[in-house]
C-alpha cells in the first residue's frame, strides 16, 4: 500500500501495522423446533437473537418445523437463546459454512 501512494508525493509513511482480528468460524446449524408450526412462531425465534453478534441468515421450514442458521462459533450459544421460549429446540446438526456467507452485526443503541 505504501509503494502505491509514495509516487503521489503526500508525505504518506507507514505508522504501524497489526494483524486482522480473526473471526470465529462461520458455521450452519439446522435446529429442529417441533411446536413451530405458524408465522407467529417464527417472529418468536427471529426475535430471540435480535442482539446476538454473529448471527446471519435464518432460515425457516414450517412443513418441517425446521431453522437453519447461518452463524459465527458454536451453535450452544444460539440453541441457549432458543430454549427458553418452550417450542422445543434442539440441535439437529451443525458443519462449517461454505462460501461467503455475510455476518450482519446488530446496530448499537445511540
Amino acid at each position: 500500500m505504501l509503494a502505491a501512494l509514495q509516487p503521489l508525493n503526500l508525505g504518506a509513511t507507514l505508522q504501524g501495522t497489526a494483524p486482522a482480528p480473526t473471526r470465529p468460524a462461520t458455521r450452519k446449524s439446522i435446529f429442529s423446533v417441533p411446536k413451530m408450526d405458524c408465522s407467529s412462531e417464527e417472529n418468536l425465534i427471529r426475535m430471540a437473537p435480535a442482539n446476538e453478534k454473529g448471527i446471519g441468515t435464518l432460515r425457516f421450514d414450517l412443513r418441517k418445523r425446521e431453522l437453519t442458521a447461518v452463524h459465527e462459533g458454536e451453535p450452544d450459544k444460539l440453541l441457549a437463546r432458543l430454549q427458553p421460549l418452550n417450542l422445543g429446540a434442539t440441535l439437529a446438526s451443525s458443519e462449517a459454512a461454505e462460501g461467503g456467507f455475510e455476518i450482519l452485526e446488530p446496530e448499537e443503541d445511540p
